[in-house]
């Protein structure tokens, strides 16, 4: 009896001491995600050496780059929180990088981590810009007609600066708008379309398919379709992949009547992204 009493009392003290344990870590892991947080808003090139390194550390534990992954070497750049006060608070950890020269250029771009209000990975995504000099800004903004907040990444074209929007969509970022410096929608670069490997590849889609997001009542999901749909590419482009697909879609007759219906919309932004895909061949 003693024994089994012995026993009971050393279970006992065993699930105590773990429990004090994961309060412990938990208490700790708290305490760094809330140091995370103060880094909102923030590029890490204006930190002091000492931020500088702590956000550093910070970034390895909360938005850790997959070894495994196609980004393999990319500088922690920026953390902006989503949202904060509302019930969807998103936090997008942006880590700068250059991509490989397989497309005949070194492309910059951003390696971006979004996480949920607790610090848990949603998901993980490179971002080429599809210009060949890095960005120079990064901010966020509450934008209406993308139905959210957006992170807008400012880079450096070959005539002037474009603004990239990129909003959440289904916990991934989404570019839904390039506009140039007199803020009116531009054509996303060629070069964005998952150049290298990298950043979001071109859905294929039939003409069908891709009307889909176009009748979807997020304007997100629809801002992203028009942008995919709009995208610049070099005319001349003779080799089949993602233009040769563009250009068959583009073609087809039902999905241009879509494009007709959305540059009278309402919404300023979805309209300017169909009027530039309608004018695309």
């Amino acid at each position: 009896m003693r024994i089994r009493t012995r026993i009971l009392l050393l279970a006992a003290f065993a699930a105590l001491l773990l429990s004090l344990i994961r309060a412990c870590r938990a208490n700790e892991s708290g305490k760094a995600w809330a140091r995370f947080m103060e880094f909102d808003g923030a590029a890490l090139s204006s930190l002091s050496d000492a931020r500088r390194v702590e956000a550093e550390a910070l970034f390895e534990r909360f938005a850790p780059l997959d070894p495994k992954g196609p980004v393999t070497d990319a500088r922690p750049w920026a953390m902006l929180r989503l949202d904060p006060q509302g019930r969807r608070e998103r936090v997008v950890a942006l880590r700068s990088f250059r991509g490989p020269a397989d497309v005949g250029v070194i492309l910059p771009g951003a390696h971006a981590t979004v996480l949920d209000a607790e610090g848990t990975i949603l998901s993980a995504v490179p971002l080429v810009f599809g210009v060949e000099e890095p960005p120079t800004a990064v901010e966020k903004l509450h934008r209406a007609d993308a139905g959210g907040w957006c992170v807008e990444v400012i880079v450096p074209a070959e005539e002037e600066s474009l603004r990239m929007s990129y909003a959440i969509l289904g916990d991934r970022p989404a570019l839904v708008r390039v506009s140039g410096e007199d803020g009116e929608a531009r054509r996303r670069p060629p070069l964005s379309l998952g150049a290298g490997g990298l950043g979001p590849a071109l859905p294929k889609r039939s003409p069908v398919e891709w009307t889909y997001p176009l009748r979807s009542e997020n304007p997100a999901e629809v801002l992203e379709a028009l942008s995919w749909l709009g995208v610049r590419f070099d005319e001349d482009e003779e080799e089949p992949g993602p233009y040769d697909h563009l250009k068959r879609v583009r073609a087809d007759s039902g999905l241009r009547s879509w494009l007709a219906k959305l540059s009278t919309s309402p919404n300023a932004w979805i309209a300017a992204n169909a009027r530039l895909a309608a004018l695309s061949k």
